[in-house]
């Protein structure tokens, strides 16, 4: 959902609706609108804003966006994210430059090592000075901090704009695990069961509306992740059961250990708890494909 004002008609709003808005949207620099941070499952709390302002609905309900979309929508938000903490850590930048060169130039008119004199017509002069001083570096401090965090975010907005995360085999094939599982959960939603071992029951056209829907988007999800881990294996060696094939180490979390054996989903290594080599491969531990580095 997307909400366009002219600046006159959003600084004329109310400063509890200026906040609800900001609480529930981004706003996007290059649409230069405010963008719901809530997919539609979730638009109630923004719909409860909208229903104050009474705004007119300039547009129509489109087709609800594949996956593939909504994660380019989420780069191109994220890309706003970085730009506008990119803009705001370089101003916190500049003024903590600035407060702390006017705090030196205020500290150069007192003479080195001279204590404030006590009865004397500076003293006043004095005390409120070292004020001045220590205010400046307190701001100036503050201002060196607000633009770490503003860095760090631009940072993290950038790892998302570019996608960096569907450069990691890791966290590919764990999507993958997780769409998998959730498949066979709504098969059995379909089948009117909750656990694996209830009985099938009828359930309703609504309900079966609802489970194929989200069916839909899992496997689209699946889909996808799948693409991205083959665009992936182009590039780079992704390990599986068979590109281990004929190899005895595996690098996990930077450490070589002892291949035991590659199954369908997960890798087994030697367990280093034990003392001898024989009750360390009977009684291995497994690990996920997405955690190997390395292997040799």
């Amino acid at each position: 959902m997307e909400l366009y004002f002219d600046r006159a008609m959003y600084q004329a709003l109310p400063q509890d609706v200026k906040n609800d808005i900001k609480s529930n949207c981004l706003f996007s620099n290059s649409k230069k609108a405010w963008i719901s941070r809530a997919k539609l499952d979730n638009l109630w709390r923004l719909e409860r804003v909208l229903e104050k302002l009474q705004l007119e609905d300039g547009g129509t309900v489109g087709d609800k966006l594949s996956f593939a979309e909504q994660v380019e929508r989420e780069q191109e938000r994220a890309a706003d994210r970085q730009e506008t903490s990119e803009e705001r850590a370089a101003k916190a930048e500049k003024e903590s430059q600035q407060r702390y060169n006017h705090a030196h130039e205020l500290g150069s008119i007192i003479p080195m090592g001279q204590p404030i004199l006590v009865g004397h017509h500076s003293e006043n002069g004095h005390r409120n000075l070292l004020k001045k001083i220590d205010n400046n570096m307190r701001k100036s401090c503050e201002a060196d901090d607000k633009a770490a965090y503003y860095n760090n975010k631009a940072s993290n907005a950038e790892k998302t704009a570019t996608g960096a995360k569907f450069n990691d085999a890791g966290y590919l094939v764990n999507r993958i695990k997780e769409c998998k599982k959730n498949i066979r959960t709504l098969e059995r939603r379909l089948q009117g069961k909750f656990y694996h071992y209830d009985q099938p029951k009828e359930i309703t056209e609504t309900e079966k509306q609802h489970w194929d829907g989200r069916m839909a988007e899992e496997t689209d999800k699946l889909n996808f992740f799948t693409a991205k881990l083959k665009e992936l294996a182009v590039i780079k060696t992704v390990w599986d059961k068979e590109t281990l094939a004929g190899k005895t180490e595996v690098l996990i979390s930077g450490r070589w250990r002892g291949l035991v054996r590659a199954n369908p989903t997960t890798v087994s290594v030697e367990n280093s708890t034990f003392p001898t080599e024989e009750l360390r491969r009977k009684y291995p531990l497994k690990y996920n494909y997405g955690e190997v580095q390395d292997a040799r």
